[in-house]
């Protein structure tokens, strides 16, 4: 169920209207339900992942806190996977039998966690008991993420590597299907039993708040990556009706619609186009203009399902975390990340950065602290040699920042030495992009030879492409000019009611006539 798409608009007004029509546990129930309806709506077999998932965490994490639950809950809490595929297969909802295996490894679930639970609670020291618990849960849940996203990746590069050395391994692929929203749920999940460890939280006895905080449907399959200190108080202590909630849901809703339909679709259909094309007919001026229109799709895309992700819940009183700031304003690596996925970043530096020693280590292990934290984040993104590519790149450039006097100093530098390291982070964003692009090493080099090539008489004509691209570009350069000053980039509080009323019409207009087909975004693959 795509956010643009009406059946998420007919799930988002029920959910609005009807939580707005019920009081106490009722609203937290009806969130729930709309959760878990808008996740089967892509597979009805990925639930079964999500709850096993809620169950691990929700019972290790009260372990953690020394509020170990008694063998039947956490049998009823880990049959719970297991029933969902019973249900699955007899009604067969995505169309394919559930396999074997499903079953096989829901049903462990139970017997591995009952067991845990009657082994781990004998070990005396309550400190060595909590880690033990805490590593159960990372244990069974980041297993699960490595198996379904990572698994055919891992088996093909190995495959690969054998070859080169004379053998033939004649290993078969397996048929994994990626569950939306993985990769999410499970970086929410792991800062939640984390924190409980660290004692920065206590965590929450109630299994349904828990479920609706790990599968709350705005944030559900793309983020933003929630952290339990800012989202579950919000559900445990429901907002009272403000009308503002209706203003800024409708604003969000409207601006992320627009970053998605007008200026992401759009731009991607000339990415596509250069990515696909030899570069025998490509030159310079369509290598940037490819590399441009990415950049531009992938924010319009993913920072307008934020929009939209933050517009859905603020309509339902909850505040999610902004995450993006004008990235292309950066004058830096460092100031990018501040701007860009600022929950994944934050995350990244929270509980692999930090842990791992920071800043506050010799120089190289700084480097090699970032190295680490930015190569893991090129992996989360996908299994490809170019996402890890695309990270190496990163902590490269950060790397470089950290060492670089000179280039710390830029904040606080004059208007021409600000101007010129922003331009010449623009540049390397750009070419990040394209390592990001490129669906395999040989097409990110054909899209260097493309760029390299200023004279090409078998070049397609470019200048009708740019004329497209501008215009696709230039609406929202004007909307974010509008809001440059603002904390929020789709805030237009600021501006007369008249001028705001105007913004949004032209918005909305916009974005209707470029509603052509329904387009997946791109962060639904990570």
């Amino acid at each position: 169920m795509s956010f643009v798409s009406w059946q998420y608009g007919i799930l988002l007004a029920t959910a609005f209207v009807l939580y707005w029509s019920v009081s106490g546990a009722w609203r937290i129930r009806l969130l729930l339900a709309s959760s878990y309806l808008f996740y089967a709506a892509w597979d009805a077999r990925f639930v079964s992942l999500l709850l096993a998932s809620t169950s691990t965490y929700y019972l290790c994490g009260l372990a953690i806190a020394k509020s170990p639950r008694p063998g039947r809950e956490i049998l009823g809490y880990t049959l719970l996977p297991g029933i969902w595929l019973i249900l699955c297969s007899l009604f067969k909802e995505s169309g394919e039998p559930v396999p074997m295996s499903g079953f096989v490894s829901a049903f462990a679930l139970p017997v591995i966690m009952l067991t845990a639970h009657a082994g781990i609670g004998r070990i005396a020291d309550q400190k060595a008991r909590s880690k033990t618990f805490l590593w159960l849960a990372l244990g069974i849940n980041l297993g699960l993420l490595a198996f379904f996203k990572y698994f055919n990746f891992f088996v093909e590069s190995t495959a690969a590597m054998l070859t080169q050395i004379g053998l033939e391994p004649s290993w078969t692929l397996l048929n994994i299907v990626l569950p939306v929203g993985i990769s999410f749920y499970t970086f929410q999940a792991i800062s939640y039993v984390v924190d409980i460890h660290k004692g920065r939280i206590q965590p929450t006895g109630d299994f349904t708040t828990f479920a609706t905080y790990l599968a709350f449907f705005p944030q559900l399959v793309a983020g933003p990556i929630e952290r339990s200190t800012g989202l579950l108080p919000q559900l445990l202590k429901p907002p009272n009706w403000e009308t503002n909630h209706l203003h800024s849901g409708a604003r969000l809703l409207l601006v992320g619609f627009f970053k998605k339909v007008f200026v992401a679709d759009n731009c991607a259909i000339l990415a596509s186009h250069v990515f696909s094309t030899h570069s025998s007919e490509l030159n310079t001026a369509w290598a940037l203009i490819g590399v441009t229109a990415f950049a531009f799709q992938i924010y319009g895309d993913f920072s307008g399902y934020s929009d939209i992700a933050r517009g859905s819940a603020r309509l339902l009183g909850i505040q999610l975390t902004l995450n993006f700031r004008l990235p292309y304003l950066a004058l830096n690596p460092s100031d990018f990340w501040r701007r860009w996925h600022i929950t994944l970043s934050t995350w990244f530096r929270d509980y692999v950065y930090i842990p791992l020693g920071g800043n506050k280590e010799t120089a190289w292990m700084t480097c090699r602290n970032l190295a680490l934290a930015m190569l893991l984040a090129g992996l989360w993104h996908g299994a490809s040699w170019t996402f890890i590519l695309w990270g190496a790149y990163h902590a490269l450039l950060l790397g470089a920042f950290h060492q670089s006097q000179l280039w710390q100093q830029t904040a606080a530098a004059n208007w021409p030495r600000k101007a010129a390291a922003w331009l010449l982070m623009l540049v390397l964003t750009l070419l990040g992009w394209a390592i990001f692009r490129a669906e395999s090493i040989p097409q990110l080099f054909d899209w260097l030879n493309a760029l390299g090539q200023w004279h090409n008489p078998d070049a397609l004509d470019w200048r009708k492409p740019s004329r497209w691209l501008w215009l696709h570009i230039v609406p929202l350069l004007l909307l974010q000019g509008a809001t440059f000053k603002q904390e929020d980039e789709a805030s237009l509080s600021h501006l007369h009611w008249a001028a705001r009323g105007v913004v949004y019409l032209l918005l909305f207009i916009l974005t209707v006539t470029s509603m052509v087909n329904d387009k997946e975004f791109i962060y639904f693959q990570f």
